[in-house]
């Protein structure tokens, strides 16, 4: 986590020695497909599935030339997975305030200008719930055994295409950090993510 912390330090201080005239503010929104990478010890739990969900929030773009820029967000982003049950499925639903912290590179497939995108995030637990037909109940966030931890790291990969003001894109966030306190147990997520964005003032 502090290795994470210390990157994006820097690379909002290079950003800040950059032409702010070239800066573009952007809206975001898209599904959400998630998971988690569930262990308790050495054994995989094997039966999670997708959970459809959400991402919406803002992004600011800041060139470092013609084809790199550096990207940062912020974004309200859903979580979680599902179980197939019989009769009732178990959804676990988490809420995260997140900050992606991603380097994009574009490129001119011809006449086509598709990016790429690969970098951190930083996420903040705000909500949760884990349903199982009408019983529901609320996560617990904290630092104890039973409790669910608040913080979020890990990595993202993605890659789009831009039309003018508008990009489409498909992404992969992969969790790194533990969502439970227990040390025997992995709560790692996994998201797979298809946005929209638009570029104010590049119509």
């Amino acid at each position: 986590m502090k290795r994470l912390i210390n990157l994006a330090a820097i690379l909002l201080i290079m950003a800040l020695g950059l032409n702010l005239q070239a800066q573009t503010i952007g809206v975001k929104a898209g599904l959400n497909f998630s998971n988690m990478l569930i262990k308790a010890g050495d054994n995989k739990v094997d039966d999670i599935k997708l959970k459809p969900g959400f991402h919406i929030g803002a992004t600011y773009e800041m060139p470092f030339g013609d084809m790199l820029s550096f990207e940062p967000g912020l974004l309200i982003t859903t979580k979680g997975y599902k179980i197939d049950g019989n009769p009732d499925d178990f959804i676990f639903n988490l809420v995260y305030v997140e900050i992606p912290l991603n380097a994009k590179t574009y490129f001119d497939l011809g006449g086509i200008e598709v990016y790429a995108i690969a970098g951190p995030y930083l996420g903040l637990g705000v909500t949760g719930k884990g349903k199982l037909g009408d019983n529901s109940e609320d996560v617990e966030w904290g630092s104890g055994e039973n409790d669910a931890s608040r913080f979020d790291f890990g990595l993202n990969i993605g890659a789009g295409v831009k039309f003018g003001a508008i990009e489409a894109g498909l992404g992969y966030g992969l969790g790194l950090g533990n969502l439970s306190n227990d040390d025997d147990e992995t709560y790692r997520h996994r998201v797979i993510g298809i946005s929209v964005a638009y570029k104010l003032g590049m119509d």
